[in-house]
C-alpha cells in the first residue's frame, strides 16, 4: 500500500515516492495511474479553496486483484467530479487547444469507477482503475 499525506511543497517528493512503488505495474496501469493522481493534485493545489488552511492532501493506494484502488482525502471547499462538466472539444490539434481543460475527461476515461462523499470536512474521493 502507498500512504502519504503531502502538501504543494512536497508534490515533487510524493510523485517521485509514487513512481517508486508503481515500477512493478505493467506499463499502462502504471501510466494511467501516475497520470491520475498528478493530475488530481496539481488541480487541488491550483484550483481548490482551502478556506485559508494550508493545503493538505491525504492520498493512498492499494494494488488489488482486480485494479488499483486510489482514495484521494482533502480539506477544500466540496467538489464532487462525477457532477455534469460539459465535454471537452477533442477536435483542435494539440498545438490548436488551449492547455488544461482535460483533467476530468482523463479521470472519467481512466477510472473503472468513481466515488465521492464528503465526510465532516474532508472531500473523499475513491477511483478503482
Amino acid at each position: 500500500m502507498f500512504r502519504r499525506e503531502c502538501t504543494r511543497r512536497e508534490l515533487a517528493e510524493t510523485l517521485r515516492e509514487l513512481d517508486a512503488w508503481l515500477a512493478p505495474l505493467d506499463a499502462p496501469r502504471r501510466y494511467r495511474a501516475r497520470l491520475l493522481v498528478e493530475e488530481l493534485l496539481v488541480n487541488l493545489f491550483g484550483h481548490a479553496d482551502f478556506g485559508g488552511e494550508e493545503a493538505k492532501v491525504r492520498l493512498r493506494i492499494e494494488r488489488r486483484r482486480d485494479g488499483l484502488s486510489i482514495r484521494l482525502e482533502d480539506r477544500g471547499h466540496p467538489f464532487d467530479p462525477r457532477d455534469d462538466a460539459p465535454a471537452p472539444n477533442l477536435q483542435p490539434t494539440l498545438a490548436d487547444r488551449p492547455p488544461g481543460g482535460l483533467g476530468l475527461h482523463l479521470l472519467r476515461t481512466y477510472a473503472r469507477s468513481i466515488d465521492y462523499r464528503r465526510e465532516g470536512r474532508w472531500n473523499v474521493l475513491e477511483l478503482t482503475l
